[in-house]
């Protein structure tokens, strides 16, 4: 079916592109005729009103193809930059842990990471299924493990925030704030 539609859709071209360049040389005939002659016909024949429907049907078709192009892409680009910006906000929460508590839960962080992970795969998936991997080129579990390391990084199942070193948590938590903005800078300019 698929197969039968393309063949139909290349025909279509075709019989457009002939009749498209069969106006085209009759209006280039009728323009040099008014160079030569220098008086206008404001007869009307066939071939005029052939020229008036295919170019409806051409402008048609090609605002039709293109607004359809445009809103696949934004909606493709949507389901990415939604992930992206879910990630943004789950490190923000986590930075808001390490900035108000006075103690932190190993299994708490352990959860917000474990919803990380499962946003950044989803992510990742997407990506590979559009075929965006050629062009969007990630670190970004790379940079949520480099967190993650740091953000556990204490013995007992709690751990009060004055030993731990918030500013390298901080720091992490930009790099990974930094790379989700420059992933959707990316992906909105494909």
């Amino acid at each position: 079916m698929d197969k039968k539609m393309s063949i139909i859709k290349w025909l279509l071209l075709v019989l457009l592109t002939i009749a498209i360049t069969f106006i085209f040389i009759h209006y280039i005939i009728l323009f040099i005729g008014i160079m030569v002659k220098n008086n206008i016909s404001y007869q009307v024949n066939a071939i005029d009103y052939i020229s008036m429907i295919t170019s409806a049907i051409v402008t048609i078709w090609v605002g039709w193809f293109i607004s359809k192009k445009l809103t696949e892409n934004r909606f493709q680009k949507e389901f990415l930059i939604g992930d992206l910006k879910e990630i943004e906000r789950n490190i923000h929460e986590i930075e808001d842990i390490f900035e108000t508590s006075t103690s932190v839960d190993i299994m708490h962080i352990s959860s917000k990471f474990s919803t990380l992970y499962s946003i950044e795969n989803r992510f990742s998936e997407t990506i590979s299924i559009m075929n965006l991997s050629k062009n969007i080129s990630t670190n970004i579990r790379e940079v949520i493990t480099n967190l993650y390391e740091k953000a556990t990084d204490f013995s007992g199942p709690n751990e009060y925030t004055n030993k731990l070193d918030i500013p390298e948590i901080k720091k992490r938590c930009n790099d990974i704030i930094i790379e989700t903005r420059t992933l959707i800078i990316k992906i909105n300019s494909i």
